[in-house]
């Protein structure tokens, strides 16, 4: 679980860098070229918060770094370092009952290394990051579909709509071919807004801002509400809402966001521009009027106010068109796609394979003869009935197993220290036992001796088995 939230958090943080990086870059570069296509800035935009998606990379190892010289194997272990000698002899009169010279020797007390663990995998700011991120997301989340569900179980209430404003709506569906005619919903202050509802799409427009404009001014807000409908932008939206979730703390996304709603303005302001040239003054006296309006209205988008609006009527009262060339956009395309990849790709690079005596003989053999093989970057060498695993190869390839190795390799030589220092204390004990012409002046002091060589006897294989667990269980971990 600590390495799971170790590698959340890395990989979250990590894409949102990348996700503030492409949108500087992303943001330099459509001022730098002067991008006006709507579509082609959308792109770029959802490539901006696509980069806070990508939770997981994919790795690619190129060999192209010098082989190094083949690894020696080594015969002995760490383990071999604290075996004790089988010429270290101890009375059996001495020793006393396992659990009495465990339970003392547990009463002076272990050494912090054999009792914490090396390493620990997580630290808490990692947990409470990824406890608040999740929290967050799933708070977002829900607050969204609860909106959702009030205003679809509770719409707002719906009055009479004049003849001529549906005349006028499903005139011009039929003209544009709508296969399934969209109803018109007209409130008191919501919209003009295209809604998506369980039970079909919905137009909904306000009734008093509706009443004070032109028939050529509806018209072209309907054009621009139908242009939504046969883009999808409404799917399209709630699509790169869902993707902003993962990355809902970084002000960026949301930058983002807000830009790719407003291509889709821009696009559908178009459409009405390109439809009825003539009206285009009229169209954006519509939208002053919109902005202007005093009274509330419900849902709106920074697209109809401030200066999004603003910038709307820009666009629509100037001559220049929407369209870029060739050139600018496979170059914007290019940079964009040529961003993505460094938050999609882990290119690692690697060592040829070297040519070592073993397998230059093995064109002469047949395969089948040898009973070495290869496991990933692991060497297992069979030698009668044990496999041996070079593991300084596997150390050598992972930055964990190379902490992991440091840390054993200080663990070995201080528990080296301290076992040689039993070792010597056992040593002397036994002289002591074994000379005769040394021996205790009273059968007090002999059994007092023999009680401290068996409690130094216990400790120390207490010590070896204790460090054997340990290695094992780490050794266990590694591999999982």
């Amino acid at each position: 679980m600590n390495d799971l939230l170790i590698h959340l958090t890395a990989n979250v943080l990590r894409s949102s860098a990348l996700l503030m990086l492409m949108a500087g870059l992303v943001a330099a570069a459509l001022h730098l070229f002067r991008i006006a296509s709507p579509t082609t800035r959308r792109i770029a935009y959802l490539a901006v918060v696509a980069q806070g998606c990508l939770l997981a990379r994919l790795n690619i190892e190129l060999p192209i770094l010098d082989a190094a010289a083949p690894h020696v194997q080594h015969e002995s272990t760490a383990s071999d370092q604290m075996e004790v000698s089988e010429s270290t002899a101890v009375p059996a009169s001495s020793v006393l009952p396992i659990d009495e010279a465990h339970k003392r020797v547990l009463a002076r007390g272990l050494p912090a290394i054999l009792v914490h663990s090396p390493r620990q995998r997580a630290v808490p700011w990692t947990q409470l990051f990824a406890v608040a991120w999740a929290v967050g997301v799933i708070l977002l989340a829900g607050r969204a579909l609860w909106n959702y569900c009030r205003f679809w179980l509770n719409p707002p209430r719906e009055l009479h709509p004049e003849p001529e404003w549906l005349s006028e709506w499903d005139e011009l569906q039929r003209s544009e071919g709508v296969g399934s005619p969209v109803p018109l919903y007209v409130t008191e202050h919501a919209g003009p807004m295209l809604c998506r509802l369980p039970g079909g799409y919905r137009l909904i427009v306000p009734a008093h801002y509706w009443s004070g404009l032109q028939p050529q001014q509806r018209l072209a807000i309907l054009r621009h509400e139908l242009a939504h409908l046969l883009r999808g932008d409404v799917w399209k939206s709630l699509g790169i809402r869902m993707l902003a979730l993962l990355q809902w703390f970084n002000p960026a996304v949301w930058w983002a966001v807000n830009r790719f709603e407003e291509c889709a303005e821009w696009a559908c302001d178009e459409a009405a521009k390109t439809a009825e040239p003539e009206h285009v003054a009229d169209y954006a006296r519509a939208l002053l009027s919109l902005g202007n309006h005093k009274r509330a209205i419900v849902f709106s988008s920074p697209a109809v106010s401030g200066s999004g609006l603003s910038q709307r009527i820009h666009k629509l009262l100037s001559q220049n068109s929407l369209e870029d060339s060739k050139m600018k956009k496979i170059t914007m395309l290019a940079l964009v796609a040529g961003v993505s990849l460094i938050g999609v790709l882990n290119v690692d690079l690697t060592a040829q394979e070297a040519t070592t005596p073993k397998q230059a003989s093995s064109t002469d053999e047949p395969a089948a003869d040898s009973d070495d093989f290869e496991l990933g970057i692991v060497t297992v060498v069979w030698k009668s009935d044990e496999a041996t695993v070079d593991m300084a190869i596997l150390f050598e390839h992972d930055e964990i197993f190379r902490q992991d190795r440091e840390l054993l390799q200080d663990a070995i030589e201080q528990s080296s220290k301290e076992s040689n220092q039993h070792l010597r204390k056992i040593q002397e004990l036994s002289s002591k036992l074994a000379n005769p012409k040394k021996e205790p002046e009273s059968k007090s002091q002999r059994e007092d001796l023999n009680e401290e060589l068996a409690v130094e006897r216990a400790g120390f294989e207490a010590r070896l088995t204790i460090l054997r667990q340990r290695f094992l269980r780490r050794e266990g971990e590694l591999y999982q």
